[in-house]
C-alpha cells in the first residue's frame, strides 16, 4: 500500500491516473473504515498502527495461472463462424477499444510495478482442515497453487438466512416507520434476519458496530460506521408508469453516487438467481428499474436545497456494472439517459494472476478477462453518445471469491470527490462532503447507503478475522 498514515488498496497507478492496480480484498477491509474524505474536521483518525491492526477479510486462494479455455471454439473456422454472428458495432468495441486499451495497461504496470512480484497482497486462507467449520482460521498465503481462484464458505444458508420475500401493505405499512438506529460499540440483538427486512438500518456513529440474529446468535455481522441498509426485495414492473420509491424505505433521500451491480439477464453472468427482484424479468424491465431508482435518488443540484453551512458536492454520478454483451451495455446508456445523465467514463476491471497476465484470452469470445463499469454525470452537454468523448480507465486486480468486486470507493473519491476533482462551486475536499448508494450491493461500505437482499453477505462474521 502507498503509505502507513493513509492506507490504500492501490499498488500501482500511472501519472495521469488512467491505470491502476489494486488489491481487492484490502479494497473491502478499507471500505470498512471512513476514509479521509468522509471524517468532519474534527474527528480524531485512528493511529495508523491501530487501523493496520484491525480486522482482515478472507480471500480466495490468488490465481497463479489463467483459467484453461476450453469454451472457446477449437479451430479458425468455427471461430470465424461465431464471430459473424455478432454485430460489428460490438466486435469493433471489444478488438478497436477495450483490447488496446487494456494491452497498454497492462504494459504499462508492467513496466512501472514490475512482474517480477506478486500482483497482489498476501491473503488470509480459510483454513480447511479446522475443526471449527463456522470460524476458520487464519492462514497468511502468498504462492499456494490453485486450479480455480474460485469456493464459497458455507454461510449463504444456513449463516445469513437470505431469502426472497414479497411485499406486501403490511411491508408499506413498515416503509413509513422511522428507521432503526444501531448502538455503537456493542451487541445489537434481534430475533430472526425478517426483524431486518423492508427497514432502514443506520449506524449513526463514528465507531463500528455489530448486529446479532437469532436467539443463540448464531449470525453475526459487523456493520461500519456512518452505514446504513435496506435488506429488501427489490420490486420490478413491466409497466411503463414511474415508480415513485423503487427502493422500499429510502422515500426522497437523495445521493451524488449511486453504484449499481444490477442482475443481468446473461447467460454467463450466474446471478439473478441470487438477486430476487422477479422470478423471471427482461432487460428492458431492468433498464426501467434502473431508470426510476437514478431519477429517485440522484441528487440534482438545480433543485435540491443546501443544508447547513460545510459545502456538500454537488455531484450527480451514476455507475453500472455491465456484462460483456450489448444489450446490458445498451440497458446502463439508456437508464441513465432517462435521469439526464451523460456516459462520460469507462472502468475496465482486468481480472489477472498474481503474474499480470489475463485470467482468460484477451481476445476470447465467450469468456472475457474483465468486465465494466459505465459511469454517467449530469452535464449541459448533449447526451448523445459519442465513443472519442469517453474516458476510459483500467483497474486491475486478481479476483478473489465468486462474485466479489472490487471496492472502489477509494478511486470514486479520488475521481469525483478530492481537490483536484472538478468541482462546479469551487470547493476543495477539505470541506466537501459526498453521499453514495450502492444497490444490490453484497457488502457495507462506511459512509455509504445500501441495498439489496444480499446485502450483509460480506460482512458476515464468517468472512473476517483478526490480523
Amino acid at each position: 500500500m502507498n503509505s502507513s498514515e493513509n492506507p490504500s488498496s492501490i499498488l500501482f497507478q500511472n501519472l495521469d491516473n488512467t491505470v491502476f492496480l489494486i488489491d481487492l480484498p484490502t479494497s473491502i477491509a478499507l471500505g470498512q473504515d471512513l476514509s479521509q474524505a468522509q471524517q468532519p474536521p474534527s474527528f480524531q483518525r485512528l493511529p495508523a498502527r491501530e487501523i493496520n491492526n484491525k480486522k482482515s477479510l478472507l480471500s480466495s486462494l490468488p490465481l497463479e495461472t489463467p483459467y484453461p479455455s476450453s469454451t472457446e471454439p477449437k479451430s479458425d473456422t468455427a471461430r470465424a463462424k461465431v464471430l459473424q454472428r455478432i454485430p460489428t458495432a460490438e466486435r469493433a468495441y471489444h478488438t478497436g477499444l477495450i483490447e488496446p486499451l487494456v494491452r497498454e495497461g497492462l504494459n504499462e504496470i508492467r513496466n512501472g510495478y514490475g512482474d517480477d512480484r506478486d500482483w497482489c497482497l498476501a491473503r488470509y486462507i480459510p483454513d480447511y482442515n479446522s475443526d471449527d467449520a463456522a470460524y476458520p482460521s487464519k492462514k497468511r498465503v502468498t504462492n499456494t497453487k490453485t486450479t480455480s481462484g474460485e469456493y464459497k464458505i458455507p454461510i449463504e444458508g444456513s449463516s445469513t438466512g437470505i431469502s426472497p420475500s414479497k411485499r406486501t401493505q403490511k411491508d408499506d405499512f413498515l416503509f413509513a416507520e422511522p428507521p432503526i438506529v444501531l448502538s455503537p460499540n456493542c451487541v445489537n440483538g434481534f430475533e430472526s434476519i425478517s426483524e431486518l427486512r423492508n427497514h432502514a438500518i443506520q449506524n449513526t456513529s463514528f465507531e463500528p458496530t455489530t448486529l446479532k440474529v437469532g436467539p443463540e446468535s448464531h449470525c453475526t455481522f459487523y456493520v461500519p460506521p456512518l452505514s446504513a441498509f435496506v435488506m429488501c426485495t427489490l420490486p420490478t414492473s413491466q409497466t411503463s408508469e414511474k415508480v415513485s420509491e423503487p427502493i422500499p424505505g429510502l422515500r426522497n433521500q437523495k445521493f451524488n453516487l449511486i453504484l449499481l451491480d444490477p442482475p443481468w439477464p446473461n447467460r454467463s453472468v450466474r446471478r439473478g438467481r441470487h438477486y430476487h427482484t422477479k422470478p423471471y424479468f427482461d432487460i428492458d424491465t431492468l433498464t426501467h428499474l434502473i431508470g426510476n431508482i437514478l431519477q429517485a435518488h440522484l441528487y440534482n443540484h438545480s433543485t435540491e436545497k443546501r443544508v447547513g453551512d460545510s459545502v456538500c458536492s454537488r455531484q450527480s454520478i451514476a455507475a453500472i456494472w455491465v456484462t460483456n454483451s450489448e444489450k446490458s451495455r445498451k440497458s446502463a446508456y439508456d437508464a441513465m439517459a432517462s435521469a439526464g445523465l451523460c456516459v462520460g467514463e469507462e472502468w475496465v476491471w482486468l481480472k489477472t494472476t498474481t503474474k499480470g497476465a489475463p485470467v482468460t484470452p484477451l481476445d476470447g469470445i465467450w469468456r472475457k478477462p474483465y468486465e465494466i463499469l459505465v459511469i454517467g454525470m449530469k452535464s449541459v452537454a448533449s447526451t448523445e453518445r459519442n465513443a472519442d468523448s469517453v474516458t476510459r480507465r483500467v483497474i486491475a486486480a486478481v479476483p478473489d471469491i465468486h462474485s466479489r468486486k472490487p471496492n472502489l470507493r477509494e478511486l470514486f473519491e479520488k475521481r469525483f470527490f478530492t481537490s483536484t476533482s472538478s468541482l462546479e462551486n469551487g470547493a476543495t475536499n477539505a470541506d466537501m462532503r459526498y453521499s453514495a448508494l450502492e444497490v444490490f450491493a453484497r457488502n457495507l461500505t462506511a459512509g455509504w447507503w445500501a441495498c439489496g437482499d444480499e446485502v450483509l453477505k460480506f460482512n458476515a462474521k464468517e468472512w473476517w478475522v483478526d490480523r
